[in-house]
């Protein structure tokens, strides 16, 4: 089985791949690129500076303030990352998971505000679990969230947290991942998976969101880049 974790690094890839090597991880590095000729350059820089550990991915995130930050996300970057995610989308979470382009969705509940004494403001809810499964869209859990937060905070985001783990575990896809800036903030995949089953996983949701479920993702940009992805379950053969 093969692990893979989402990085956020700081121009320190190398550091952050070693480790990650360490660790029995294959990191896809996610970067705020603007333009799609960065991708290529940052492909081009990592092939020389990570010699000794070739096997690792290139996506791109967004921390949208508009509907256009999206938009801008997708069109530029749909085909030539290996991952395209959301980061902190608040108010535009359903324009999020609603974009079938999109490959995952982080921070979704904040900490601020009170939770009402029947429920809690996790900023996510049923319908948007189904649209999220329709776009195949995966609900992805940020370690790095927990670690910024404690007291109070933390406690409140592990309860929103795991109500939308309730929402999503039958019908959306979930992930977990460090988005680690620097190699403290890794984690083993094992730890990863066990945050996953306190937060309401169970054992092999909880393994598939380390592995399985990042590696589908980039499989399935690799068949659409081919030119033999037709739609999904259609694809040409020679």
């Amino acid at each position: 089985m093969a692990y893979f974790d989402l990085l956020l690094p700081r121009e320190n890839e190398a550091e952050l791949a070693r480790e990650a090597k360490e660790l029995g991880i294959i990191p896809v590095f996610l970067y705020p690129f603007k333009d799609k000729k960065e991708i290529q350059r940052k492909r081009d820089e990592l092939k020389k500076t990570l010699r000794d550990n070739p096997n690792h991915f290139v996506g791109v995130y967004t921390v949208p303030k508009s509907l256009a930050d999206i938009k801008r996300l997708t069109k530029q970057f749909w085909l030539s990352a290996d991952f395209l995610a959301v980061i902190n989308p608040g108010e535009l979470v359903r324009l999020a998971v609603s974009n079938p382009r999109i490959d995952a969705v982080f921070r979704v509940p904040s900490v601020i505000g009170r939770d009402s004494t029947e429920y809690r403001r996790s900023n996510f809810n049923a319908i948007l679990a189904n649209i999220a499964s329709q776009n195949k869209v995966a609900y992805g859990i940020d370690f790095s969230y927990f670690l910024e937060n404690s007291g109070y905070s933390l406690a409140k985001l592990l309860g929103r947290e795991m109500q939308n783990i309730r929402l999503c575990r039958r019908k959306t896809k979930i992930l977990m991942a460090s988005l680690a800036k620097n190699p403290m903030e890794l984690r083993l995949p094992e730890n990863l998976s066990a945050f996953g089953r306190v937060l309401g996983l169970n054992s092999p949701q909880s393994k598939a969101a380390v592995s399985s479920v990042i590696q589908d993702i980039i499989v399935r940009k690799e068949k659409r880049r081919s030119g033999k992805f037709v739609r999904p379950g259609v694809e040409l053969v020679e």
